[in-house]
């Protein structure tokens, strides 16, 4: 068959759609590679940001359980003395305690120890426990309930007096405390004695906490009769 361009006759020839809608279609590939490469861009920001976060938390984090460290290396260290009602707040190192801060706290655990009556032997008991070790606590409750009842059945006081108390002190922050005393009892209104005893307080030095008023936490406590 011959074709028209072998007649020499010029052909139609299909002409190329360069506008569509008053869009110029040879800038198409150009527009859709700017838009991909913006998009990619996007996302590229977005997981950028995203791990900036999550490492500025971590490095947050990390900062914060760094610092509640040092606060508490620290205070293991250097923390409150005693409270405001006996000489105000004093900063004190470990083994570095005043004989009369000693003397104060011990006092007033002997005061709360030994002068109760079955009105306040509850309470007082109470408060010193809250400065006692968790083992010490333990065994003080259970060797004292049935005390207690004897205390609120038969309407028994008892007034302690310390005739005399020394203290002895090591660099580990441990105190032995220990004091002769004389312990009056009464039943009811009367009279009952007089008995001589030793009590021996160990006390360690602690931050203090919200529950404990003091810092120095009795580890241990005896009391013995004398002759």
């Amino acid at each position: 068959m011959i074709s028209p361009r072998d007649k020499g006759i010029k052909g139609s020839v299909p002409k190329r759609v360069r506008n569509y809608n008053g869009i110029d279609l040879s800038t198409l590939p150009k527009i859709l590679s700017f838009k991909a490469a913006v998009a990619h861009n996007e996302i590229v920001l977005k997981h950028t940001l995203v791990a900036v976060l999550i490492l500025w938390g971590i490095q947050f984090s990390v900062d914060q359980y760094n610092d509640l460290e040092m606060a508490r290396e620290y205070r293991k260290k250097e923390f409150l003395l005693a409270p405001s009602e006996i000489t105000g707040i004093t900063p004190v190192k470990p083994s570095l305690v005043p004989a009369t801060y000693v003397d104060d706290i011990s006092s007033i655990y002997l005061s709360l120890l030994g002068n109760i009556n079955a009105l306040n032997i509850e309470e007082n008991y109470a408060k010193l426990v809250k400065h006692m070790s968790d083992s010490l606590r333990m065994k003080f409750q259970a060797e004292t309930s049935e005390w207690i009842e004897t205390v609120k059945s038969e309407n028994i006081s008892e007034v302690l007096k310390v005739t005399r108390k020394k203290y002895f002190d090591s660099p580990s922050g441990v105190y032995r405390v220990s004091a002769i005393t004389e312990r009056e009892q009464y039943t009811g209104h009367n009279y009952s004695g007089v008995k001589k005893e030793k009590i021996e307080l160990i006390l360690k030095i602690v931050a203090p906490t919200s529950k404990r008023r003091w810092f120095l936490q009795i580890q241990s406590l005896s009391r013995k009769g004398l002759k």
